[in-house]
């Protein structure tokens, strides 16, 4: 009884243990296959780098969100002038505006005061005295209710230059015995005030004062070439 090679498909005879044509052993049996699994693969070992890496990453992408946000977005508001050099002396003035006269003194240099003092026949100590007194006389007078009160600011600041600067250096000198040394910087001043009380605001027209730095603290000063000549008057307030 003749048979088939289940590999080749030649045609066998009963009994015949191995195919003539292929070598198949048993060629009329299906062999028996074995199913060989592919080895699982180990699972990779996480990367140590990358997380520094994405870390790193990250934090340049919140430097640079916080940069952008400084510079576009709703950053804290950052003052686009500097403070005034000023600034003292302008409260100080207005400090003496409303009624407090202790920093008479600091308005002037002490150069002033001594020279004052000598022409008055008084002493220093005694001079600031009387005009603390005088002031807030005058004070009481022009604010009997004391519900008067100054503000203001000052608008703008510009340098002198080097000839205006010689000119009140010299009135100074002339006016009150300052040295000219002593005077090393001066500014053209416009200053803004306000005169609140309980009834209404009044706004004061501008006005335009000169300051100068004698021995490195500065001074309001009026400066003024048309009335009695050439005069430069230390301002108060």
């Amino acid at each position: 009884m003749k048979r088939t090679c289940v590999i080749c498909g030649s045609d066998i005879d009963e009994g015949v243990a191995v195919c003539p044509k292929c070598g198949m052993q048993n060629p009329t049996e299906l062999p028996e296959f074995q199913t060989i699994s592919k080895p699982t693969a180990s699972p990779k070992k996480k990367s140590k780098v990358l997380p520094f890496i994405l870390g790193g990453a990250a934090v340049v992408i919140v430097a640079v969100a916080v940069l952008l946000l400084n510079l576009f977005g709703n950053a804290p508001d950052i003052p686009t002038e500097p403070p005034s050099v000023l600034s003292t002396l302008w409260e100080n003035s207005l400090t003496l505006a409303n009624g407090n006269f202790d920093n008479f003194e600091a308005m002037a240099p002490n150069r002033y005061w001594e020279w004052l003092a000598e022409q008055r026949h008084k002493t220093k100590e005694t001079l600031l005295q009387g005009i603390k007194a005088d002031n807030a006389l005058q004070y009481k007078w022009n604010n009997p209710s004391g519900d008067i009160v100054y503000t203001g600011k000052i608008i703008s600041e510009i340098d002198i230059d080097d000839q205006l600067l010689e000119e009140i250096s010299d009135v100074l000198f002339s006016s009150y015995e300052i040295p000219e040394s002593s005077v090393t910087a001066g500014k053209k001043v416009t200053l803004q005030r306000r005169k609140i009380s309980s009834d209404n605001t009044i706004v004061l027209p501008e006005q335009t004062l000169f300051a100068v730095k004698i021995d490195d603290s500065w001074y309001f000063i009026r400066y003024d070439e048309f009335i009695n000549g050439t005069g430069a008057y230390f301002f108060f307030y």
